[in-house]
């Protein structure tokens, strides 16, 4: 067989466009997967900045619940010792979440606060007067909690999160 100038020419033609195609596939592929890598660390972010959201929500609710609790009798203790249990929880939950998108000093702070959160909830519940009844040298009334909480740890956690959290 003869290889006139004519079938060297389409050869030619054909191999350049056949390398033409794969490598502009090729381009495509390279832009695609730097698209997708990119996507993948913004939604990464974005599903930290909502942990750490969610958990600071949960955490100032937390202590705006348990600060009203405490200022007086509630009828609903029980219901509102609950809540305060939930909120609790959920700040834990974020703190787990956290710790597996987040890096390890930002994981520490997470659970710091997810403990001081746990303290908190369960020293409220110790000190709540569920029944009418005597308790240390007075008597209360059901539906109070008898020792206001202290929320020194708790605030200094918190701070000590949001510091890590906002940087």
């Amino acid at each position: 067989m003869t290889v006139t100038p004519t079938t060297q020419s389409a050869l030619v033609t054909g191999v350049c466009l056949v390398l033409t195609v794969a490598l502009t596939q090729w381009g495509s592929s390279r832009r695609d997967s730097g698209t997708a890598r990119r996507q993948s660390r913004e939604d990464a972010a974005r599903e930290r900045r909502q942990t750490h959201w969610h958990m600071i929500d949960a955490a100032s609710k937390l202590r705006t619940c348990l600060e009203f609790t405490g200022t007086k009798r509630w009828p609903d203790l029980n219901v509102r010792l609950q809540n305060i249990q939930d909120l609790a929880s959920e700040v834990t939950v974020g703190a787990w979440r956290t710790a597996l998108l987040g890096e390890a000093v930002l994981a520490a702070a997470a659970r710091d606060l997810a403990s001081a959160a746990s303290v908190l909830a369960s020293t409220a519940a110790k000190d709540a007067q569920l029944e009418d009844g005597g308790f240390s040298a007075e008597v209360y009334q059901a539906g109070q909690i008898v020792q206001p909480p202290d929320f020194a740890e708790f605030d200094r956690r918190l701070d000590a999160f949001l510091a890590v959290a906002g940087s």
